[in-house]
């Protein structure tokens, strides 16, 4: 995940996110390899981040590249409807609102992303001083993203995905071959997974769930996936 910050005094780079849940994991099982989640954080990027984040004094300066977008093609467009969804943005992004704050048809997001309003991204405002893992923290509740974890001897992982994510989503992020040889997944939530031995326990006591390939992950949920291939 990148996270490009906008006046913000943090170190650019790679940055460990404190996982407690990984921690439990590690401790219980104590795998050959532990692979925590990282996030890159740059001050520049504002196009290829996933959440930008600022100041709340300073909001209107991430704002600025959409309302010059915005002006430039009210100048330029001869579709009126056009104008008129532009002077509607201009209105919002004026009050110092993130497009991403709005909920929008589906034909003026088409519209919206085709043009790349940056602040239809998600944006999080956060005071100056934050800890850097407070910070974190709340990147990823702004960006709607969950963990799901993959745990046995060799390698317990945390994995991150958006929010609303399906069991065959979760296992093409794992690897592309059990994508598309997915066949079923077992999977438990974490606290259930930490009152059993391993997931082979968790299966015979029949607390893992037997699960298709549209069932939606939860935050925390332990999975193992089902391949033919």
């Amino acid at each position: 995940m990148l996270i490009s910050i906008n006046d913000l005094e943090y170190e650019e780079g790679k940055v460990k996110y404190e996982d407690e849940r990984l921690e439990r994991l590690r401790e219980k099982i104590s795998p050959k390899k532990t692979a925590p989640f990282y996030v890159e954080i740059t001050k520049g990027s504002l196009t290829d981040a996933d959440i930008l984040v600022s100041s709340k004094e300073n909001l209107l300066d991430l704002l600025i590249p959409d309302i010059e977008k915005a002006e430039k093609r009210i100048l330029n467009t001869r579709d009126e409807e056009e104008k008129n969804l532009m002077h509607k943005l201009l209105g919002i992004l004026e009050e110092e609102t993130p497009l991403s704050q709005k909920d929008w048809p589906d034909s003026e997001m088409k519209k919206l992303r085709a043009l790349g309003m940056i602040s239809l991204k998600p944006v999080l405002l956060v005071d100056k001083g934050t800890p850097v893992q407070d910070f974190l923290r709340l990147a990823m509740q702004a960006s709607k993203t969950i963990f799901f974890y993959t745990a046995g001897p060799k390698e317990v992982h945390a994995w991150d995905m958006k929010e609303g994510a399906t069991a065959v989503e979760c296992a093409g992020k794992i690897h592309s071959d059990l994508e598309k040889g997915f066949v079923r997944a077992d999977v438990v939530s974490f606290d259930e997974f930490m009152e059993c031995h391993n997931m082979s326990e968790a299966k015979s006591k029949g607390i893992a769930r037997v699960v298709e390939k549209d069932f939606i992950i939860s935050d925390g949920d332990v999975i193992e996936i089902r391949s033919s291939l």
